[in-house]
């Protein structure tokens, strides 16, 4: 297999139900090729790639080739795991796959617990998503941190006739929307800090 840099696109995704147990998470990665004559030896650097993962307690493997028309373009692999995939088998796979010459881009999918919004993010990012609340809550449902305590609320709002009052947070008293505006907020303290 030739050392020039391609494409290893990683994705972990969580699997069934969203439920109180535990959910697995299928890991999936591609390996592009150059050559057809390269299907075996990405065979090979797949299944190296995949055993940190294949070895776990109930995981499920599978290898395939993805293709276009007559001519092969890629090897996918996927294994299913009982559990979301630590961050040493994540940075394993991934030493595998860059050593083997593969610029290596790890993406999951996260889901929102309140509904069916979902968002691919890069591997393990702790910031919210741009638009999310939080990294399992998205911006659909009026949630707000206050800036002072960091307590979270549930927004509402209606339409004010005239100017509307300020409203503030019940814990450290730091204002929440300010004076004036066409909208008369209500909120309810979903968790103190």
């Amino acid at each position: 297999m030739t050392t020039t840099a391609r494409r290893a696109i990683v994705t972990v995704e969580p699997r069934g139900a969203k439920t109180a147990g535990a959910r697995q998470y299928q890991v999936r990665f591609t390996l592009e090729l150059e050559h057809e004559r390269d299907k075996v030896a990405a065979m090979v650097l797949a299944n190296e790639a995949i055993a940190p993962l294949a070895a776990q307690p109930g995981a499920e493997c599978a290898f395939g080739e993805l293709a276009v028309k007559t001519k092969t373009t890629s090897i996918e692999a996927r294994v299913a795991v009982a559990e979301s995939p630590s961050d040493e088998v994540m940075q394993a796979l991934r030493v595998v796959l860059s050593t083997a010459g593969y610029t290596v881009s790890v993406t999951e999918l996260r889901e929102c617990d309140q509904c069916l919004a979902s968002v691919m993010v890069p591997w393990n990012q702790a910031a919210p998503s741009a638009g999310w609340h939080s990294t399992t809550i998205c911006g659909k449902h009026n949630y707000r941190s206050c800036g002072g305590c960091g307590s979270v609320y549930v927004m509402s709002s209606s339409n004010a006739s005239g100017p509307a009052p300020s409203l503030h947070c019940e814990v450290c008293d730091t204002v929440l929307v300010e004076w004036g505006g066409t909208k008369v907020w209500s909120a309810e303290l979903v968790s103190r800090r």
